[in-house]
């Protein structure tokens, strides 16, 4: 590598550089940094509102972020406590169907129930009132399972029983009356001959 060697005597080397020294103007140099310094002071001032409003965005930013990690926290939570209520909300309104159809299953049989104990009443009212002095009843016999009603007992003569059966069909819980068997007997506890007799019929509810 070559250096490169001053033969200038160290007299004029002196000169030289007081003469570049002297050289510079520094009134003008002043003016300049003059007139550059308000700029240069403007940028660093601009380039510090960057620097602040940069951190405060990103401050903000994360800020932000949190709260918005938060809103969805939060969703999901009231998203799930939700679905929850809405399944308990469900599995009431399915039990609530479950007792309707139960109770409307129950209803029916509750009003047969109703219109059996009536039809009790009603008939043994009915049978009071419409029964001649010349008729009288040893058995009233209900099969709830087909619906079959029968009724026996004596009179005498055909005309009172006949009259009897007429009435018992007005009965409107009773239906298809018929006398099914009528013979005249002869018995020891009855003063004269007497029919004894069977009514035979459907209960109507």
């Amino acid at each position: 590598m070559k250096k490169k060697i001053n033969l200038l005597p160290l007299e004029l080397r002196k000169k030289e550089k007081k003469s570049f020294l002297e050289g510079i103007n520094f009134k003008h140099f002043k003016k300049v940094i003059i007139i550059f310094l308000p700029f240069i002071v403007w940028k660093l001032l601009i380039w510090g509102i960057n620097l602040k409003m940069k951190s405060t965005i990103e401050k903000k930013t994360k800020e932000i972020t949190e709260l918005t990690q938060k809103i969805e926290t939060l969703k999901t939570s009231a998203e799930s406590e939700l679905k929850i209520k809405q399944e308990k909300l469900n599995l009431l309104k399915e039990e609530i169907s479950l007792k309707e159809e139960e109770i409307k299953k129950l209803k029916p049989v509750a009003e047969l129930v109703s219109r059996r104990k009536n039809f009790i009443y009603e008939l043994l009212k009915t049978i009071a009132e419409y029964i001649p002095e010349e008729v009288w009843l040893e058995e009233i016999s209900i099969e709830k399972e087909e619906d079959n009603f029968s009724l026996k007992g004596f009179g005498l003569n055909y005309k009172e029983i006949s009259l009897f059966l007429s009435k018992l069909n007005q009965f409107p819980y009773l239906k298809e009356l018929y006398l099914k068997q009528s013979e005249i007997k002869n018995e020891e506890r009855y003063p004269q001959a007497v029919i004894q007799f069977e009514i035979n019929g459907k209960i109507n509810l």
